[in-house]
């Protein structure tokens, strides 16, 4: 591949990765926001640049070595899959506690509800 070809792919990869971390923000606001309807979205999106992505070749030569963008960018894409994928992980600790909080509430008040029931029962005899 000559210079020139090499350098048009590699601008091209850049243009593709920047897209991928424009989605990826997208979907770090939306679960930071709790847009969760959007999420079903913003996956389709991902899925289309990956299947752009898989377009070209991936291996790294000594040029890609070499292209700091290109290795910040792609740095970047970690960084923000991880920070998605940290997030979604702790709302749903914290939906999964809340559920556990309101479990017990509800026991607390059934027994609260049924010793009334016993009580008025009672009463009534």
């Amino acid at each position: 591949m000559t210079a020139a070809m090499q350098q048009i792919d590699t601008l091209s990869k850049i243009r593709i990765l920047r897209r991928m971390i424009e989605t990826i923000m997208w979907e770090w606001t939306a679960v930071k926001e709790g847009r969760w309807e959007e999420l079903p979205a913003h996956g389709e999106k991902k899925k289309q640049v990956l299947e752009e992505m898989s377009a070209y070749d991936w291996t790294r030569s000594a040029a890609d070595w070499d292209n700091t963008e290109l290795l910040i960018i792609e740095s970047q894409i970690i960084d923000l899959e991880y920070q998605v994928k940290k997030m979604l992980e702790h709302r749903m600790n914290l939906l999964s506690s809340q559920l556990d909080d309101l479990k017990g509430r509800h026991t607390s008040w059934k027994k609260v509800v049924g010793s009334y029931r016993d009580m008025s029962f009672v009463s009534a005899n």
